[in-house]
């Protein structure tokens, strides 16, 4: 029996989803699972600074954590955590079991995943069909009228 890691990539995930990876961290094997939800801090201000709005949101994750463990029988315990980076975050954990994902990596992460010997499962927050449209609102360049055809005056 090892341990999960369950990192809530984007703060505006639903609590489904949240029930949804805890399940998947805890498997079949019955896992104990980390509930990390990173409280990204500028590198302004101080790695204690809180900012009320943020906290309550990332708060919100963490009770529907505990309740989604709760829920499911699942041991494991669920926290804010600030940090500047999730990938120095990553690098100073153990090496976990299993690593779940809810959200969507970026470029930085996935290489610091690919570091980490541990099996990897993503749960993304919005279907893909959504940010095909959304990439294809406006378009790239918008174009004016052609310029008008002869001399041009200086």
């Amino acid at each position: 029996m090892g341990e999960a890691l369950v990192i809530a990539v984007d703060p505006a995930a639903a609590a489904p989803l949240i029930g949804d990876a805890i399940a998947a961290a805890a498997g079949a094997g019955g896992h104990r699972v980390e509930m990390m939800i990173p409280y990204l801090v500028h590198v302004t201000l101080p790695i204690g600074a809180e900012l009320p709005g943020r906290a309550g949101s990332l708060n919100r994750l963490r009770e529907a954590a505990v309740e989604a463990m709760w829920a499911q029988g699942v041991s494991g315990r669920a926290e804010v955590v600030p940090c500047r980076t999730l990938s120095t975050l990553l690098a100073a954990l153990e090496a976990p079991a299993r690593i779940v994902l809810i959200g969507s990596p970026d470029r930085q992460l996935r290489r610091t995943l690919n570091r980490i010997p541990a099996g990897l499962i993503t749960i993304p927050t919005r279907p893909r069909r959504q940010q095909a449209r959304r990439l294809h609102r406006r378009p790239a360049a918008q174009l004016g009228p052609t310029a008008p055809a002869g001399p041009v005056r200086r």
